[in-house]
């Protein structure tokens, strides 16, 4: 799997089932089960919940919520904003990529997108959330410079990590 990714706004509701396949998938990953998703329990959004919070973050911000694109097809998703505890922090509420592009290095211009975009939002830092059992997403994020900062608030089975971010570049007159 060779190819440039595009990061392009989530169209909704045009790509809504995609969204929803996603982030249950993201659910089975994480936790085994998609049960957090559909009943909406430990702070998670039901399907319904999510996707009229989807469509709020694309109405205000498009380049918050995109999709990965390689070619014609979606391989990916991402979700970046405000860290709900902590609006001073930024948050990566979603990294999706589909199970056949896993493993292959496509997963590194995600966590730039995520930086960049997140940095020129002028967050100095970024926290994003993995469950304790995932070790592979665990070390994947340990490799980008991620470190883990304790448990979350919200469910004991995750984990918080943190990065710092680079300030955008700023030019002078």
């Amino acid at each position: 799997m060779n190819g440039e990714l595009t990061f392009l706004p989530i169209q909704l509701p045009t790509n809504a089932d995609i969204c929803l396949q996603f982030t249950t998938d993201a659910f089975v990953c994480s936790f085994g089960d998609d049960s957090r998703f559909l009943c909406g329990t430990h702070h998670y959004l039901r399907p319904d919940q999510y996707l009229r919070w989807l469509q709020s973050k694309v109405s205000s911000d498009p380049e918050s919520a995109v999709h990965v694109w390689m070619g014609s097809e979606i391989i990916g998703q991402m979700e970046l904003g405000a860290y709900r505890h902590d609006p001073t922090v930024g948050y990566v509420h979603l990294y999706y990529l589909v199970p056949h592009a896993r493993g292959k290095h496509l997963s590194e211009p995600l966590d730039r997108y995520a930086s960049t975009y997140l940095s020129r939002k002028g967050y100095s830092r970024a926290f994003l959330s993995v469950t304790k059992s995932n070790e592979r997403a665990r070390r994947y994020y340990q490799k980008m410079g991620w470190k883990e900062s304790g448990p979350s608030p919200d469910d004991p089975e995750v984990v918080i990590m943190e990065k710092g971010l680079t300030p955008p570049n700023v030019s002078r007159l």
